[in-house]
């Protein structure tokens, strides 16, 4: 019996070789392994034999005993060939059972992944509607009131019923405004195409975006200092321009405390053929930490969201957009401690290049 165990690693050996073949052939033949567990038998028992026929003159073994050992031996080659061609299978069913598992976890996390986008989407969507229908209530309600009273004061004087008049057209131009970055942030990208880039005087656009405001200047009793050289002139889109310039002296005067001054002022990038144009209020202020994500989509800074201050996360976003659909650049400059304000500047060519899409 001891003989018939130290030939044995030799077979188990045998069936490892055959195991390191690929998975398809030892499933398609399993005879293969059969035919080494017969193989393998008839070894053992031949040495069997030869070794208690030569080594001793005498005969150690009955007969009953020879039958003994060659049925033990039968049935361990026999137990090892089973074990042999089950066990392809079964390595093959772990396989697919460990590529399935593989396959449900990468599928979950796409899932999860799927679950979590549309939860931010979920939140993006009320948060815009929370702040639309509140952005657009208040111009609204203004409009309401003017009318309201134009159809009650119908003795007053004409220069009374001009002042309601303009106030309730500034409302409006509010509220073209408003709807003008709602339909641009639904966009992915602008259409390059369409923009019509013209030369333009920077300091008139400017003028014109202080005229248009000129009632909240008023009313905020505030300074505006226009600093701009007329001979400085820039290749833009007029009305996107216009939508930059007033979506940011918009910004300037929601932002800053009443009576402060706003200044907008412009110069020639040395060697860049870029003019630069800074926006400057004496507000709170941004912290750094806050100033990239200011210009995402519906951000606002958690103290005005608190607060009185209305606004609807666009227009930092749609005044991005436009700045590089015309090839400049906007950045921000705050410390946002005290009352040191910010400085918006973007940049726009002086003359015509290359448009890019966004």
């Amino acid at each position: 019996m001891i003989i018939l165990f130290l030939d044995l690693p030799v077979l188990l050996r045998r069936f490892r070789a055959l195991f390191a073949q690929k998975r398809e052939q030892l499933i398609t033949a399993p005879w293969v392994l059969y035919l080494a567990c017969i193989v393998g038998a008839l070894a053992s028992l031949l040495g069997i034999w030869t070794t208690l026929t030569q080594s001793w003159n005498t005969k150690l073994l009955s007969n009953s005993e020879w039958a003994l050992y060659v049925g033990i031996s039968a049935l361990v080659c026999l137990v090892i060939g089973l074990i042999g061609s089950a066990y392809p299978r079964l390595l093959g069913s772990l396989n697919e059972q460990t590529e399935a598992a593989r396959e449900n976890a990468r599928l979950y996390n796409e899932l999860r992944l799927t679950y979590e986008k549309l939860s931010e989407v979920d939140q993006l969507k009320d948060a815009f509607l929370t702040t639309a229908s509140h952005e657009l209530r208040t111009p609204l309600t203004i409009v309401q009131g003017y009318l309201e009273l134009l159809g009650e004061m119908q003795e007053a004087d004409l220069e009374t019923r001009q002042t309601f008049l303009t106030k309730a057209r500034r409302a409006c131009d509010e509220l073209v405004l408003l709807q003008a970055n709602i339909m641009d942030a639904s966009r992915v990208q602008f259409d390059v195409a369409s923009l019509v880039y013209t030369k333009i005087s920077l300091r008139e656009i400017a003028a014109s975006i202080i005229d248009l405001f000129e009632p909240l200047i008023l009313q905020q009793e505030r300074e505006v200092e226009l600093r701009i050289d007329p001979d400085i002139t820039v290749w833009a889109d007029e009305t996107r321009l216009k939508q930059i310039l007033r979506n940011l002296f918009a910004n300037a005067l929601r932002y800053s405390p009443e009576k402060s001054p706003i200044r907008i002022t412009a110069n020639i990038e040395p060697g860049k053929h870029m003019a630069r144009v800074n926006v400057i209020d004496y507000g709170p202020g941004i912290p750094p930490d806050k100033q990239e994500a200011i210009f995402d989509k519906f951000v606002r800074l958690e103290r005005d969201m608190h607060g009185n201050t209305r606004g609807s996360g666009l227009g930092l976003y749609i005044t991005q957009q436009l700045v590089e659909a015309m090839n400049g650049k906007i950045t921000v400059k705050s410390s946002g401690t005290g009352a040191e304000g910010s400085i918006f500047s973007f940049t726009v060519p002086l003359k015509k290049v290359q448009t890019r899409p966004l």
